[in-house]
Parts: structure tokens; C-alpha cells; sequence
């Protein structure tokens, strides 16, 4: 999220929070207050709770309006701290007390019962929160199709191209329990919430499914399609194709990679012309040594007969520049390379509308 972006807070914080804690009440009954305490007289005084750093607390402040994206940048980490900082003063509260019951709310706690309300299947029904979320209210507010508006006639009588985003996502998830008119009109919902196909691909499955006229079945097949075009974005180029510089890179793998909210490394074998012959993601998660190894990134690569490879992983954040951690396993990689005699043509770091190449920065 860029630096200019306002973050929303509620106008009536004491309101909001007097409901986040009826709930959590609910949930957890006797022992939610011993357990306040307990966090509370830690000595650490709070410091141990990164809520900026909280996926599930940032998806939650999203969906109320009060955060104007739940990407995890370093700039929204600062806008949620301010945010709760705001909110404590507002309703008189500790801003430890208000993180934690935000952080109960969206995350749960079993020690307690608690279970999460908003969380990646939100329990929307019954919420107290309702009257004052931002989700609630878009899908309250989405139109509802006519009966005459028929995504399927137009797309056999004038073609895909005259359909909006809406109606051919309504194409996908319309059927057997899901009419034409409720498909669009969830659709709609749906691009609305989003703001964009890029971001609905990005969308869990259980925020997906939990838009209103959809299901966990709905989502996974809207998830696929959006999946398959991801796809066929990247093997329409993929015949012939050579690579020659971190942007040939960049402009391949960034379709599949860019939105991921996890690191995820592929190895991309080619031959002794640069001619593409392959990539195989060989980890996704954290790129630590633990989860990228040599062994699973050159045993493609041998497989295959590879004359070279290049390494190409995505940075959530959308800064591609390169961690400590990145800088080393390059180093390490770079040197197994030449004891198998596979050449290293370069690693590329895909992020938001950029790259960072080590071969362009002569770090390789």
C-alpha cells in the first residue's frame, strides 16, 4: 500500500470496541478477563505484539474500513500502529488492551475458546460489528441484476470482449444453485470488494467463499479460472522464448508470481542458447537455507540436462530489493553451480511493478 493511502478509523471508537468486546465476552465467557490481565501485566509492556505484522488483524481491519489494505508493507505495519494508537485514545482504553482484543477478534484464542469471528471463514451472521463494516455494507449496496441482463446470451450473440469482468466471472460461478442473475449479482460483489481482478485472484478462498451468494465449492472454481488465465498469460510466450536480461525475467514469471502472499522460489532451466526449457518452483514459504536447498535446486536442472538455470522469486511486500538472506543463498547457490557445471545466468527478485536483478547489479 502506498505511503499516501488514509487509513479509516471509526468515528465512534469507544462504540466499536464496546462490541468487539461483548463478542469476545460471548466466545470466551469467565476466562476472557483473566486472560486480559495476564497479557496485560507482562513485563514486556506490549512491545511482543507486532499487530502490523498480523495477516489475520490486517484482513480484519480491512473488511471494517478502517485499513485501506491488508497487504503486509512496511507502510501499512505503521498505519496499523497508529491506527491502534488512535482507537486506545479515542475510547480511553491501553493500547495493548485494544491490540489484543483486535487480534482475539480476528485470530481466535483456544486457551480461552474463542474462536475467531473474523478470520478466513468470518462468521458474518450475528456479527456485532455488522452495522459498522465496510464488507457488510458493499454487499448490501451491490446492485441486483435484472432479469434481463444475460451474461451467457450476449457472450454466444456479441462475443467475450463486449462482457464487463462481473459478467464473465458470473459465466464461471453461475449453475446448478446459483442462477444467472444471483452469480452476477455476486460477482459484482465480488470485483467491488476487490477493486480489481489482480486483487480478487489475491483473496483467500475463506474471504472468497464468504461473500454473500457464494460458496467454499463457488470459490475454488472462480480461483481455478482465475488460475488457468494466470497461466495461459505465461505459456502463450513460452515457445522459442529466450532470456537475456533480468526484465525477460521479470516480465515471465512476474503474472504468476507478483500476487502471492507468501516467497516462493522457482529454478528455470534453460539450454545453451538461454532457450527456455522449463521451471519448477522448489519452495514456497520463508528463503532460508531450511527450505531452499541445492539439492532440490539443481536436481531439475540435472534431470533435465540443463546448460544453465536462473533463479526467479517474488518479494509479498513489492520491494524487490534483495535481504541478507537472499544475498547468501545466491553466494551459496552460484558456488554449487560451478562444482556441477551448470551456469548461473542470474537470480531475478519479482515485486510490485519492479525487479531487482543480482546480474544487473553485479552481484552475480
Amino acid at each position: 500500500m502506498a505511503d499516501g493511502e488514509s487509513t479509516v478509523v471509526m468515528p465512534d471508537a469507544r462504540q466499536a470496541l464496546a462490541l468487539v468486546r461483548r463478542r469476545l465476552r460471548a466466545e470466551a465467557g469467565d476466562a476472557l478477563a483473566p486472560f486480559l490481565r495476564s497479557v496485560l501485566s507482562r513485563p514486556t509492556g506490549g512491545r511482543g505484539l507486532p499487530l502490523g505484522e498480523d495477516h489475520d488483524v490486517r484482513r480484519f481491519l480491512f473488511r471494517l474500513g478502517w485499513l485501506g489494505s491488508d497487504r503486509g508493507t512496511a507502510a501499512n505495519a505503521r498505519k496499523v500502529d497508529a491506527l491502534v494508537t488512535g482507537l486506545a485514545r479515542e475510547a480511553r482504553e491501553e493500547g495493548l488492551a485494544v491490540g489484543l482484543m483486535l487480534r482475539l477478534f480476528a485470530s481466535g484464542e483456544r486457551a480461552i475458546g474463542a474462536e475467531p469471528v473474523c478470520g478466513e471463514m468470518p462468521r458474518c451472521q450475528g456479527c456485532e460489528l455488522a452495522e459498522l463494516c465496510r464488507s457488510r455494507r458493499e454487499a448490501l449496496a451491490a446492485p441486483e441484476p435484472a432479469e434481463t441482463e444475460r451474461p451467457a446470451e450476449r457472450f454466444v450473440r456479441e462475443g467475450e470482449e463486449t462482457l464487463t469482468a462481473s459478467e464473465l466471472a458470473a459465466l464461471v460461478l453461475s449453475g446448478p444453485g446459483l442462477s444467472e442473475p444471483r452469480a452476477l449479482a455476486a460477482a459484482r460483489r465480488l470485483l467491488g470488494r476487490a477493486g480489481s481482478l489482480r486483487d480478487l485472484a489475491a483473496m483467500p478462498l475463506g474471504e472468497l467463499a464468504a461473500v454473500e451468494g457464494l460458496n467454499p465449492d463457488l470459490a475454488m472454481r472462480l480461483r481455478a479460472a482465475l488460475a488457468l488465465a494466470r497461466r495461459w498469460s505465461t505459456e502463450q510466450r513460452e515457445p522459442g522464448r529466450r532470456f537475456r536480461t533480468g526484465r525477460d525475467f521479470f516480465e515471465f514469471f512476474a503474472p504468476r508470481l507478483r500476487d502471492l502472499k507468501q516467497e516462493c522460489f522457482e529454478v528455470v532451466l534453460l539450454d545453451q542458447k538461454n532457450g527456455y526449457l522449463g521451471s519448477q518452483r522448489v519452495s514456497a514459504g520463508s528463503l532460508t537455507g531450511a527450505l531452499v536447498h541445492p539439492r532440490e535446486v539443481f536436481r531439475p536442472a540435472i534431470r533435465e540436462a540443463a546448460a544453465a538455470v536462473a533463479f526467479v522469486h517474488n518479494h509479498p511486500s513489492g520491494d524487490p530489493k534483495p535481504s541478507k538472506d537472499d544475498i547468501e543463498l545466491t553466494a551459496r547457490l552460484v558456488d554449487v553451480a560451478k562444482l556441477v557445471g551448470v551456469r548461473v545466468l542470474d537470480h531475478v527478485v519479482v515485486g510490485d511493478g519492479g525487479y531487482f536483478s543480482f546480474v544487473e547489479e553485479g552481484l552475480i
